[in-house]
């Protein structure tokens, strides 16, 4: 059983994010003896889609159409990245909320990953027997249970990802997002996720 471990924490040592990270990555080792993969987004040089590359894209994905080596190589950073997340049974996406979604640099490697006919299809759920769980953490407390546009409603983490996922098929979503800013929140709510974490943990790696 593989874990792949995606993260951006801009702030470091001091991220709020790492700490939930590091609560998830503790309990699988404490669980299983889990073959565990890290992806630091800070160190990876993430593909975004441009005039070449898109026209690769949709000919050999959508046109079963044979590229030939210098249109695929607009597409080799891509395919490297398409591979590795295929090839993990677990995966978790850690990062911060960054106005009320994912980071640019997080969405643009969801961009450089979700591939027609190899992550999605329509007709089929491609990433079928997976799972993904999404750490987050927020300035403020968001509301689990609803969405729309009205604070504190508007968890587009939370809401990017399980549409994203389910659409492609993933067996097992979850999202995990919590505000550590302030002394109470933090060891209110630091209580509260690592209670989420670990049940989480524990359900998937049984």
């Amino acid at each position: 059983m593989k874990t792949l471990i995606i993260k951006y924490l801009p702030s470091g040592e001091h991220s709020n994010t790492k700490k939930l990270l590091d609560i998830a990555i503790n309990s699988i080792k404490s669980v299983s003896k889990n073959n565990i993969e890290e992806l630091d987004l800070l160190k990876t040089e993430v593909p975004i889609f441009n005039q070449n590359s898109i026209q690769s894209y949709y000919k050999r994905n959508y046109n079963s159409i044979k590229l030939n080596e210098s249109e695929q190589s607009f597409l080799d950073k891509n395919d490297a990245l398409i591979m590795q997340f295929k090839s993990a049974d677990v995966i978790i996406i850690a990062c911060p909320m960054h106005n009320f979604s994912f980071p640019g640099l997080v969405k643009s490697y969801l961009d450089a990953v979700v591939f027609f006919n190899e992550t999605f299809a329509y007709d089929q759920k491609m990433m079928a027997n997976k799972k993904i769980l999404t750490l987050y953490t927020s300035g403020a407390q968001y509301s689990k249970n609803t969405f729309n546009p009205q604070f504190p409603n508007c968890d587009g983490v939370a809401f990017t990802a399980h549409a994203l996922f389910n659409f492609m098929g993933f067996s097992h979503v979850q999202t995990i997002g919590t505000s550590l800013r302030g002394e109470e929140n933090y060891q209110k709510n630091l209580l509260t996720v690592s209670s989420e974490i670990i049940s989480t943990i524990n359900d998937w790696y049984k």
